[in-house]
């Protein structure tokens, strides 16, 4: 039984991307707490509604407090996530979309102002507003950095309207992809941070 063991957790590493919530209680049944972690964080790129629904055979080898427990985590993680609409820690004035000055019809600003890290209040451009506003509705329901990399749609949208105004074109596309990257990098450490059955 010794030997099987590092292949039931071997498998299960390679089935977490694929099949998330089926590792995730495969890993709980073996009681593999490393695996059950990466498989609970694997889940968060699953719609709480996706989970809830699902008829995984997997599920009946776990109890009820062990889904509640998955549920809780992924609503932790939204919430952590969310709170980053308003508290993004790398704000700086020096991207371009804060820069930009053309208030006309190519580059319109948003609605309303962002705080900067420094406290500072800036204006952004309403194309970068738009992508940020996509971007959180995306991940209120998908708290991982794969919803960011996945969401190219978004990311197209504000390059091509960024392209119209002859201030921003020219370091729009290169700032956008540090940005996003960035944002990628803080939403996983967000993530990490939430205990899973806390």
């Amino acid at each position: 039984m010794d030997d099987i063991l590092p292949v039931i957790r071997g498998n299960l590493r390679l089935l977490v991307d694929s099949a998330p919530l089926r590792s995730y209680c495969l890993a709980v049944h073996f009681s593999f707490t490393k695996e059950t972690k990466a498989a609970a964080q694997a889940c968060l790129a699953l719609p709480i509604a996706v989970i809830h629904s699902s008829n995984a055979p997997e599920l009946k080898l776990i109890d009820a407090s062990a889904l509640l427990d998955l549920l809780r985590y992924h609503k932790r993680c939204s919430e952590q996530v969310l709170a980053l609409r308003t508290n993004l820690p790398w704000r700086r004035a020096d991207w371009v979309w804060f820069l930009c000055t053309d208030s006309g019809k190519n580059c319109p600003p948003a609605p309303k102002g962002v705080t900067m890290a420094d406290g500072k209040c800036c204006i952004a451009t309403m194309w970068w507003y738009e992508y940020m506003y996509t971007m959180f509705e995306r991940l209120q329901y998908t708290p991982c950095s794969t919803s960011i990399s996945e969401e190219t749609h978004a990311f197209d949208k504000a390059i091509k309207a960024a392209l119209k105004c002859h201030l921003c074109e020219k370091l729009a596309q290169q700032q956008m992809r540090a940005f996003v990257k960035e944002l990628g990098r803080v939403v996983d450490n967000k993530v990490s941070k939430v205990k899973l059955g806390a």
